[in-house]
């Protein structure tokens, strides 16, 4: 019995010999969901944030993996250009938009 009386004191409150429920009033109800409302949006931005830089970091490393190919193939043509003071074997264009490399291949 005296579980029970200490249930009814929380819980409950006594006017008059009769017990009545407590009750959460309508702005305690307001302010819990808008709490519960903030930590949930915040968790949501977290989650979405580190999605993003996510995705954003692998697109930036296939884009490194592929312009090292590039310059590698690079390289290797560069290494294998042949000429002279007449007849360079790298050419950089007018406009600077590319280049020509001429490589005299022996037969």
């Amino acid at each position: 019995m005296g579980h029970n009386n200490f249930h009814k004191k929380q819980l409950w409150y006594k006017s008059k010999d009769t017990y009545f429920l407590k009750s959460v009033t309508l702005v305690e109800l307001v302010l819990s969901i808008a709490f519960l409302s903030v930590i949930i949006l915040a968790a949501v931005s977290f989650n979405y944030a580190s999605s993003y830089f996510l995705d954003t970091s692998q697109r930036e490393g296939i884009i490194v993996n592929e312009r090292a190919l590039c310059l590698e193939y690079i390289a290797k043509y560069v290494s294998q250009a042949t000429g002279d003071k007449d007849n360079p074997g790298i050419v950089v264009d007018s406009d600077n938009e590319g280049a020509n490399i001429r490589i005299d291949y022996k037969k």
